[in-house]
């Protein structure tokens, strides 16, 4: 084959794999997700991600963020969840939650599985009230990688559960 023919189709290639698209209105109280995943298989969807949000006010987009390894399940609708925290069950996506009791909403987004005995991790981030965005939290991300799964928040206590 001519390198002249295998050019073009290497570079189509490419956007020959699909992405699949979610959108969540309810995720959040702030924001209109809109997920693009690599693959989904049955019910199951894994691989490298964006997450982009929007603002409910605007409708503008507000902030674009990515996962390596998004991973997640679809419920009898068709679509992720979001916020819910099961141990030893569902752990959707997405969790939307003051993480840092500041006052504003901050996220958590899967990223693999690389918790306490291979469970869900998430990398969080959260509303840097200075910079008007959200910025990842190195701290709680670890919280999330190093137990079981993502942490609960008790708002009423100021205080973070792990497993």
């Amino acid at each position: 084959m001519s390198y002249k023919l295998l050019l073009p189709i290497l570079l189509m290639g490419n956007l020959c794999f699909a992405q699949h698209q979610f959108e969540l209105k309810d995720a959040s109280k702030n924001y209109d997700v809109k997920i693009n995943v690599e693959n989904c298989e049955n019910n199951e969807c894994s691989g490298k991600a964006t997450i982009e949000l929007f603002d409910k006010k605007t409708s503008k987009k507000f902030q674009t963020l990515s996962s390596d390894d998004l991973n997640f399940y679809l419920n009898e609708d068709q679509k992720p969840t979001a916020n819910i925290i099961q141990l030893y069950n569902e752990q959707s996506p997405l969790i939307f939650d003051d993480f840092n009791f500041d006052g504003t909403e901050d996220v958590a987004i899967r990223n693999g599985n690389e918790s306490g005995y291979g469970g869900p991790s998430y990398d969080v981030y959260v509303f840097n009230i200075t910079k008007k965005q959200l910025v990842p939290s190195e701290e709680l991300t670890q919280l999330a990688h190093e137990n079981l799964g993502m942490f609960n928040t008790d708002s009423e206590r100021k205080r973070l559960i792990t497993y």
